[in-house]
């Protein structure tokens, strides 16, 4: 989704931290399994970190957005800004799915 050829790997340790750390926040509301998960290369599948998560194609979003603003971050204010909110959204809409008493702050 990076756009970055999958036989070259000079850029993995900078993805693999940013996706890592995409999973760190997802874990801190309660996504995925208990005590975290860290990828460490290609091996690491879906079913593998989200088993069970409803939505899934939620967090995918989540992680490639998150992970895209911390490796290759768009050029423009407003691009930025528009990454920025769709990922507090996407926060916003798991939590409620971990917890459906969640209430986000305004």
């Amino acid at each position: 989704m990076l756009g970055i050829q999958k036989d070259f790997d000079g850029f993995d340790p900078a993805v693999m931290a940013g996706i890592n750390s995409a999973m760190f926040s997802l874990s801190q509301i309660g996504i995925g399994p208990d005590g975290g998960f860290n990828i460490t290369g290609v091996e690491e599948t879906w079913d593998e970190l989200y088993d069970e998560v409803p939505n899934l194609e939620a967090v995918k979003t989540y992680i490639f957005l998150k992970t895209r603003l911390d490796f290759d971050p768009p050029g423009t204010g407003y691009l930025v800004q528009s990454m920025t909110e769709r990922i507090t959204q996407l926060e916003s809409r798991l939590m409620v799915e971990v917890d459906p008493d969640y209430v986000a702050e305004e």
